[in-house]
């Protein structure tokens, strides 16, 4: 005769984690990768991953390329008001008051993208990590127990890579990438706006912004593979201090601690001379790319003077075009671009696509 609680027992099931898709596994193989290699992703395969936000994901592009476009406009209005006082008498009041609603406006609409493109990227991406996560940790636990067994699968070398490898998605779905694309709205806005004032001078000023973006390109080059290195030396550190933890009673047993504490030490040392080193040539670099932005002024200042004397433009022209560049594109938009995308390059061919989706 079988009991209630034995027919209970037998009949009741374990509850299984919700399924998140029908189509992909995260990316843990049952024979660990050599260290270093990797499934490079794409942008696109993040964005298809990222496909159930895409609501967020279309306003938040829609936030993007109006944050883009504030920079320009801004500087357009700017020139704008210096050709308003050129004028005079009543003519000039009633334009000072047009333009000063319109810098209203544009302020009442820069809050607004800015609120539109923070929320649904942040939105997004967040989803999206959380998603990765709970994927990864289910490929996790239905990995054979001989899987285990390997040294890159300890507990600790595990528990640190679901905890660091997800949020590297963040640099190329998320608000970073929202800020790249909105650096490159205002490139594009603020090239078009110079072409159309005046073609010549805008030629002459762009000639100086492919050695600005050169010199952030190295920087940021030599600094990911830095970060690349750092991060593999870490790994190392993070499993002698979790392997030390989880056994400090036989630690401190065999009175071991100098041993472990000198270990931990040395793989830290190397990443902090690794600093050390780079930031004298990251100055370097760095120092040289914005000294070139000073050599535009002059050659803007002194192109424009003759153009004026020719007749091809008018001040107010030059002024107008000249600050629209000088803001848009001198101030940091270009670097901005480069900067964000060393996050971009180590979510898709670092580390990373260890724990990224693909499908089985």
């Amino acid at each position: 005769v079988t009991s209630d609680r034995d027919t209970d027992s037998d009949t009741t099931e374990i509850p299984q984690p919700r399924q998140m898709t029908s189509e992909v596994s995260l990316y843990f193989p049952e024979k660990p990768l050599p260290e270093g290699e990797g499934r490079s992703i794409s942008l696109w395969t993040l964005i298809r991953y990222n496909r159930p936000e895409c609501v967020w994901l279309l306003l938040g592009l829609l936030g993007c390329s109006m944050t883009g476009s504030i920079m320009p406009v801004f500087a357009f209005f700017y020139g704008e008001v210096f050709a308003t006082f050129t004028l005079q008498g009543q003519e000039m009041m009633e334009a000072a008051i047009f333009w000063s609603c319109m810098f209203l406006v544009l302020g009442v609409l820069a809050a607004a993208s800015i609120w539109l493109e923070i929320v649904t990227m942040t939105l997004a991406v967040e989803r999206l990590v959380m998603r990765l996560r709970v994927m990864a940790f289910h490929n996790i636990l239905r990995q054979s127990v001989g899987w285990f067994d390997s040294a890159r699968h300890s507990s600790g070398h595990l528990i640190s890579r679901l905890a660091r490898d997800a949020p590297l998605i963040k640099g190329a779905a998320g608000l970073r990438l929202g800020q790249m694309l909105s650096a490159m709205v205002t490139l594009v806005a603020a090239i078009s706006i110079a072409f159309v004032f005046g073609w010549k001078l805008a030629l002459v000023l762009l000639l100086i912004v492919p050695l600005i973006t050169g010199g952030a390109y190295h920087q940021t080059l030599m600094m990911r593979r830095t970060q690349t290195q750092d991060s593999r030396l870490m790994d190392d550190a993070n499993k002698i201090a979790t392997e030390c933890i989880q056994n400090i009673t036989t630690v401190q047993a065999l009175c071991a601690e100098r041993r472990f504490l000198s270990l931990y030490a040395n793989y830290l040392n190397v990443p902090f001379r690794n600093a050390m080193r780079q930031a004298v040539i990251y100055s370097v670099i760095y120092a040289l790319s914005q000294a070139v932005i000073y050599i535009m002024y002059a050659g803007a200042f002194r192109f424009g003077a003759y153009l004026i004397e020719i007749g091809d433009m008018t001040p107010s022209d030059v002024y107008r075009l000249q600050g629209v560049l000088r803001i848009s594109i001198l101030c940091g938009q270009c670097g901005h671009i480069i900067c964000v995308c060393p996050g971009l390059q180590q979510s898709q061919g670092g580390r990373a696509p260890d724990v990224l989706p693909h499908r089985s």
